[in-house]
């Protein structure tokens, strides 16, 4: 049995979701031990969050998200993952509302001390997540793809920081990052060129770079998101994240 620890995950160019669950499907246990590994990282907290919004307590939530991945393999509801059915996100939480409505799962979900546990949730985390959501009446489905777009863009992110780190750029990310959320074109502050040793034409250089490896490697985090065919493809599936954030 797999024994995984949902821990954040930099690498946004991971093979795609699609192929993760024809390797889960594979049987191959060291493949499939990756393969679940990249799967959790990538939807275990919105999962959670959408337990937690349907009035479970963080216990639960907890319980009850481990459970379902353990479900996932023991109960083989892969197989009946289909790309062309549309979006894995969208199984996955169709799968989880099944999985909410069974008594009977509901009755042999994970207890603490019991069993062999697939997801190790750090439950401190998982809430202090939860407790920074907004207060709103938004319905468990929408709250679900809004943490959906929110972790997707957070895996965005923390894959550029991680390139601009490897290239030995760490200060000039973390100088230029408030200009990702900057929608107003104003140019950096003469204080970060002085800061980072630049001229105010090098710092400006230096943001619109920054935005283009942003913008290229959310398209990219996206179409790995959905086994994507085409721009067309990426282009709608960003468009339903900012909505989902609207």
């Amino acid at each position: 049995m797999l024994k995984l620890a949902v821990m954040p995950s930099k690498d946004a160019f991971a093979p795609t979701r699609w192929s993760l669950i024809a390797t889960l499907q594979s049987g191959e246990t060291v493949r499939v031990q990756e393969a679940l590994e990249t799967l959790c990282h990538a939807y275990w907290y919105p999962l959670y969050a959408y337990i937690r919004r349907a009035g479970h307590s963080p216990e639960d939530a907890a319980d009850l998200t481990q459970s379902f991945f353990a479900q996932l393999l023991e109960k083989d509801m892969l197989a009946r993952a289909d790309p062309a059915r549309g979006r894995l996100r969208t199984f996955l939480l169709t799968a989880l509302q099944h999985f909410l409505c069974d008594d009977w799962r509901k009755q042999q979900r994970l207890k603490r001390g019991g069993g062999v546990v697939l997801l190790s949730i750090d439950e401190p985390l998982a809430e202090s997540l939860y407790a920074s959501e907004p207060a709103d009446p938004m319905t468990p489905e929408a709250f679900y793809h809004r943490c959906w777009a929110l972790t997707l863009l957070d895996r965005t992110l923390a894959g550029l920081e991680a390139d601009y780190a490897r290239d030995g750029k760490a200060a000039i990310f973390e100088a230029l990052k408030p200009a990702l959320a900057d929608e107003s074109g104003a140019p950096p502050s003469a204080e970060i060129g002085a800061a980072l040793g630049m001229e105010p034409g090098a710092v400006r250089m230096a943001v619109l770079r920054l935005r283009r490896r942003y913008r290229e490697r959310l398209l990219a985090e996206v179409a790995t998101s959905m086994d994507a065919k085409s721009d067309a493809e990426v282009d709608e599936e960003i468009d339903a994240l900012f909505r989902a954030l609207s």
